[in-house]
């Protein structure tokens, strides 16, 4: 707590050096006079203090008249009211064990006791007839000097507690400031009374420790923990027995055992309350608590609880869980049959002695030796590797505490003189005493040979990987080769792609002067020729001439295509138009193959954003390899349809001679040949589907070719859907009737 007068000195009203805390002059008593004469005490006058009073009185008269008045307390009986200057009344304030003041409306002191004098370090010769501001520092008098206008103008009492520093430490004071009406008085004065409640303080401060130091405790610890008193009511639930009841100890509280539990369980418990209330004794009993992990077994301890005189007031519970004792008890049993039949070898030797206590079966076994001659043997005995000092240097960390386990490998020796490999496992047990060494040993010969070919295996596969380097590297350097080598077919590739698309004048110009003066021979017309075999040779080479600048236009659109110099030249392409063209240029050969063309281009028709050379010229290398590869009397048939989403499709089917499946991959080759007997009747270059292919590709599209020898092919383009500009209602076009439409 902080209070106004926390820090702050007091000082002597005769000079401005502070009055250090816990000072207590003589006693000096004597009243002064308001010319600070002293006043000595007469018949006239038996009591200074009174005296002090009256002079105070008449030094404030004036000032009384001055003023007006403050409201004055409801005024005692004046029977009840004493004299101050009374040596009875004087007597009595000054063996009192707390402070008494009065303070006139003024702030000045008027009285105070031989506690207060006591405390505050002063003299009644140093503070009567002195205001607060005389006393005590500006920002402290200010404080008491309103407290005390407040208790005379409210005529109510204050009640204030604070800590003030004093010699004996931190002190805590309860100060009561109330009004008193006198009968010789014209104004009420101030009254205080100052307890010091610093033991009182520390006796609370000190008791809720304890009762909190209790619950935490009690709260904290791992066991069950109740109290009930005599009548079966519970007083004190601790949190393990609120997860065991199931309720909390504000819901406990008052209650009895048979609001709580069933009835089977309530009885039990209230009939143990009432043994142990009947003997006075403590008693013991196992319980079993569900919880969420299971049901755990608590062994309860009850007890009475006495009051000072040895009546009892109550029964108090402790309950540990022993689950886990029960359990490792079990265990343990159970454990000692186990290491018997356990195939591992498991002994126990003196840390002083080193001779062998016991050993397992398994050990027995292992060893051939009996217990009787084991347990006058050392563990050196068994292990060539070592003798006592070696050994006990190498447990030597055990013994000091530095290490929890050993683990080592080493060897040891049966009876019949033969090794065999063993891990051992060692712990020093000081839960006996003497200490006993634990050593739990493990034969890994089936280990060690697995070892043994697993470095084997592990040398073998060095020597591969040795080889496979060598190989990876040699591959590397082929590969590299192969790059080098890939990369100059690239680029004479190139060179060539790039020296046909730039050959093209100085290929078509004499090629197609050759066709265009073959065509006038053969026409005539300049003039009649008179030999008809001049005519028919002239025929000959137009023809040829032609079938060369189709090669060559091939030829030269497909390097184009390879060195990126051919581009699109984009238009609004309408597919109904593009086939109904395509039938035009290819209906005579049709006509003289026998070929029927077919076409079915649904119910709508599409406009397409293309380049319309290419896709013309896509439709006719197709349209006239089905007619070429088909027999007279066959089908050849070209659909089309289209749908927003999926795109636009084109199909030329055939029902020619088909294409093997192992064949399909050759002939979408450049210059690729099928190798058959029938195709080599029909010339060509093996440009007309891979051209096909790179042109539909420069749109987005695809190509894909299916085909069955005997049965036909199907040819399927598929431009991509953000080709397609409109796809709008068309007529289907009618089938020819006889051999093509």
């Amino acid at each position: 707590m902080n209070g106004p007068w926390r820090g702050r000195p007091l000082r002597r009203p005769d000079g401005p050096a502070p009055l250090p805390i816990g000072f207590v002059p003589a006693r000096a008593c004597t009243p002064f006079r308001a010319d600070d004469r002293p006043l000595e005490a007469t018949s006239e006058h038996p009591g200074g203090d009174q005296e002090a009073i009256r002079i105070l009185d008449e030094g404030s008269k004036s000032e009384r008249e001055r003023r007006p008045a403050a409201p004055r307390a409801a005024e005692p009986s004046e029977s009840r009211v004493p004299d101050l200057g009374d040596p009875l009344f004087r007597a009595f304030i000054d063996n009192l064990p707390y402070e008494v003041f009065i303070r006139d409306s003024r702030s000045r002191f008027v009285l105070v006791n031989r506690e207060w004098e006591r405390v505050q370090g002063l003299t009644c010769r140093d503070v009567i007839g002195k205001s607060v501001h005389e006393i005590y520092d500006a920002a402290l008098a200010n404080i008491f000097q309103a407290q005390d206008r407040q208790v005379l103008e409210t005529g109510d009492p204050i009640d204030r507690e604070v800590e003030v520093p004093s010699a004996q430490g931190l002190q805590t004071f309860r100060t009561v400031k109330f009004p008193v009406s006198l009968p010789n008085r014209a104004e009420p004065i101030v009254c205080a009374i100052v307890l010091n409640m610093t033991k009182s303080k520390q006796a609370e401060e000190s008791l809720r420790q304890s009762e909190g130091l209790f619950r935490a405790v009690v709260d904290n610890s791992p066991t069950k923990i109740h109290i009930k008193d005599t009548e079966g009511r519970y007083i004190l639930v601790n949190r393990v027995a609120e997860a065991l009841f199931g309720v909390s100890d504000a819901e406990a509280r008052g209650k009895t055992t048979d609001e709580i539990f069933p009835r089977e369980t309530a009885e039990k418990f209230v009939a143990h309350d009432a043994a142990v209330l009947e003997s006075g004794e403590a008693i013991e009993q196992e319980e079993e608590w569900a919880r969420e992990d299971g049901v755990h077994t608590y062994l309860t301890v009850k007890f009475p609880i006495r009051e000072p005189a040895g009546r009892p007031i109550g029964v108090g519970a402790i309950g540990t869980d022993i689950t886990a004792h029960k359990k490792a008890a079990g265990l343990s049993q159970r454990l000692g049959r186990i290491l018997d039949g356990s195939f591992n070898e498991v002994y126990l030797f003196d840390a002083e002695t080193y001779r062998f206590v016991q050993v397992n079966q398994g050990a027995l076994n292992n060893l051939g030796y009996s217990l009787d001659e084991l347990r006058r043997m050392t563990p050196w005995d068994l292990k060539p590797e070592y003798d006592a000092e070696s050994f006990k240097r190498a447990v030597a960390p055990l013994q000091r505490g530095e290490v929890e386990l050993l683990v080592f490998e080493t060897e040891h020796r049966r009876k019949d003189g033969s090794l065999y490999p063993v891990e051992v496992r060692l712990q020093l047990s000081r839960a006996e005493s003497p200490a006993i060494f634990v050593a739990v040993l493990a034969d890994i010969s089936q280990r060690k040979m697995a070892e043994d070919e697993l470095k084997r295996r592990v040398a073998e596969l060095e020597e591969t990987k040795a080889v496979m380097e060598r190989r990876n590297y040699e591959v590397a350097q082929l590969a590299e080769e192969l790059a080098i080598a890939r990369d100059q077919a690239e680029a004479a590739n190139r060179a060539k792609s790039e020296f046909l698309a730039t050959m093209s004048h100085e290929l078509r110009t004499p090629l197609n002067a050759i066709i265009g003066f073959s065509e006038i021979i053969e026409t005539e017309s300049l003039g009649p020729i008179d030999n008809d075999k001049y005519r028919d040779y002239a025929g000959d080479i137009q023809s040829s001439g032609q079938h060369l600048l189709e090669l060559i236009n091939d030829i030269l659109d497909l390097s184009k295509i390879e060195s990126g110099m051919d581009e699109l030249s984009e238009e609004v392409v309408d597919i109904a138009e593009i086939v109904q063209s395509v039938s035009t240029l290819v209906r005579q050969r049709a006509e003289r193959q026998g070929v029927r063309l077919a076409f079915e281009l649904g119910h709508h028709f599409t406009r397409l954003r293309a380049d319309r050379r290419k896709v013309k010229q896509i439709l006719v290398n197709l349209t006239a390899n089905a007619i070429k590869f088909t027999d007279q009397g066959g089908r050849v048939t070209i659909k089309s349809w289209s749908h927003p989403e999926s795109g636009c499709v084109l199909q030329v089917i055939d029902s020619g001679i088909g294409i093997a499946l192992a064949d399909i991959p050759k002939a979408l080759s450049q210059f690729g040949q099928i190798d058959s007997s029938l195709s080599r009747q029909h010339p060509g270059t093996g440009l007309g589907l891979p051209l096909a292919k790179a042109m539909i590709e420069m749109h987005g599209g695809s190509l894909d070719l299916q085909s069955k020898p005997g049965v036909g092919t199907t040819v399927t383009l598929r431009f991509p859907a953000e080709r397609i500009i409109e796809i709008s209602g068309l007529r289907p076009m009618a089938e020819s009737a006889g051999g093509a439409t």
